[in-house]
């Protein structure tokens, strides 16, 4: 038979058995939200370890990305000592009109092989401008041509003027093979016509002491050029205000039609051309600051013609008057 229970006892056992179920639930509901913490991190950490492709975020490396970094890197490193071995590839790519793909130079060899390569454009630019000048001086035939047609001279300022803007502005023109070569030897035709012209009318001797000169002058400047540890492409305030006080200089000569203002003005334009021979051959060495760049022979060898040829012109007026 069973025993009744009191009130009290009754509220008690009811309360205790609801006070467990609540206790119950609430732990069936905290294990629930703690499964569903769990798969949130697992989703967080597999979404992290991959990321879908709209992601921004950088893709983590895997094992084959790995190998393949490593693997361009080992062909690129044996490229680098293939080039630094054999200079002449970097020189086929040049022959060949092939735009560089780099402004530095990968050894000593490259660097000498350049300075090689522009010395003897410049070698035959100016034998062929010596050409010129003994035809100029010795043939009374070719003098009496260059009366008679002066509109070539005329011709040949103009062409001189067109083909310089084109190699100093369209730098593409330098880069590609044969179009810089056709320039440049088209400028070097045109001006040795003009300074043949010029040394066509003038004492043999005084053309052949002023040959004489600028060949020592030159001479002289690429060793101290080569040699000085004075970094001249630094230097560019000098560079800056040297032409302009040669500038005012021919202003003020231009007033006083005088003999010693012609003399200054000739020895103030040699000097400022020295000074240019003296940086454009720093800048060729590859030993200071401003260098030339692989794909600048043309270049080069025009900045450095063109100094030697107006050394030589002031240097005629200079022994002429």
């Amino acid at each position: 038979m069973a025993t009744k229970l009191p009130m009290k006892q009754l509220v008690k056992l009811d309360t205790g058995d609801s006070l467990d179920k609540r206790t119950l639930k609430s732990q069936n509901t905290g294990g629930q939200e703690n499964h569903r913490l769990k798969e949130n991190n697992f989703s967080q950490i597999t979404a992290n370890n991959n990321p879908s492709p709209s992601n921004n975020s950088p893709l983590p490396l895997n094992n084959q990305d790995i190998r393949i970094n490593i693997y361009d890197l080992e062909k690129k490193m044996n490229q680098d000592k293939k080039a630094s071995e054999d200079p002449q590839l970097e020189q086929a790519n040049i022959e060949q009109g092939q735009p560089e793909t780099t402004s530095l130079f990968s050894s000593d060899d490259t660097r000498r092989a350049f300075i090689r390569k522009v010395l003897g454009i410049i070698c035959v630019q100016l034998v062929i401008t010596t050409i010129f000048i003994l035809v100029g001086v010795f043939s009374p035939t070719y003098q009496e041509f260059q009366q008679r047609n002066k509109w070539l001279t005329v011709f040949c300022v103009l062409l001189n003027i067109a083909l310089l803007f084109a190699l100093y502005c369209f730098r593409d023109y330098c880069r590609q093979v044969p179009k810089n070569y056709i320039l440049l030897f088209l400028f070097t035709f045109s001006e040795s016509f003009l300074i043949s012209y010029l040394c066509g009318v003038t004492n043999p001797t005084v053309v052949l002491l002023a040959g004489a000169l600028t060949t020592i002058i030159v001479f002289a400047l690429s060793i101290y050029a080569c040699l000085s540890k004075t970094d001249v492409t630094m230097k560019t305030s000098l560079l800056i205000y040297f032409p302009l006080a040669v500038i005012v200089i021919l202003i003020v000569a231009g007033s006083y039609q005088s003999y010693m203002s012609q003399v200054i003005v000739s020895l103030a334009i040699i000097g400022l051309f020295s000074l240019y021979l003296v940086f454009d051959l720093q800048r060729l060495s590859g030993k200071k600051s401003i260098t030339y760049t692989m794909d600048d022979y043309i270049i080069a060898a025009l900045d450095i013609y063109i100094d030697i040829i107006i050394m030589f012109k002031e240097l005629i007026y200079l022994l002429s008057r």
